[in-house]
């Protein structure tokens, strides 16, 4: 009976089939080759930056990495999560009928539905900031916010 590989009757334990990584050698079954060594890199002779050079240079690397991070990332990442906030406390203010669109035609509905969304969104983010929110009047700050929608 054939085994997977053609070969007749049970492959031993620990033997590799020929062309599983060895070479086909009639005399010695069994016997892995070792793959070709690849060459190590080596520095450029006479060239490269100094130890004292290439930390001066990752510093400097990193303060710009840092300054991105805080000018780009960190907004996008917080006006993201203002953004999947909003759609949650909008989801969930939709089923506890907290919010309706009242008699409005389905085709206003979505841009109901976007409107409340940014303006959830615009004051989750103003929180995240530690700003005020954009939709707070002055002196209301312990008075829960109302939203109103106009058509």
């Amino acid at each position: 009976m054939s085994n997977l590989f053609g070969n007749k009757g049970p492959t031993g334990a620990g033997q590799i089939p020929p062309g599983f990584g060895q070479k086909a050698n009639p005399g010695s079954q069994g016997a892995a080759t070792t793959p070709p060594q690849a060459a190590t890199p080596r520095p450029a002779a006479g060239g490269g930056v100094s130890r004292d050079d290439y930390w001066a240079n990752k510093e400097a690397r990193d303060l710009e990495k840092e300054k991105i991070y805080r000018e780009q990332d960190i907004p996008a990442i917080r006006r993201s999560t203002a953004y999947s906030v909003a759609s949650t406390v909008l989801a969930a203010a939709i089923t506890a009928d907290a919010v309706g669109f009242g008699t409005a035609a389905k085709s206003k509905r979505l841009d109901m539905l976007l409107g409340m969304m940014d303006l959830v969104a615009e004051h989750v983010y103003a929180r995240l900031n530690g700003e005020p929110s954009p939709t707070a009047d002055a002196g209301d700050e312990d008075e829960p916010q109302q939203y109103e929608m106009n058509e």
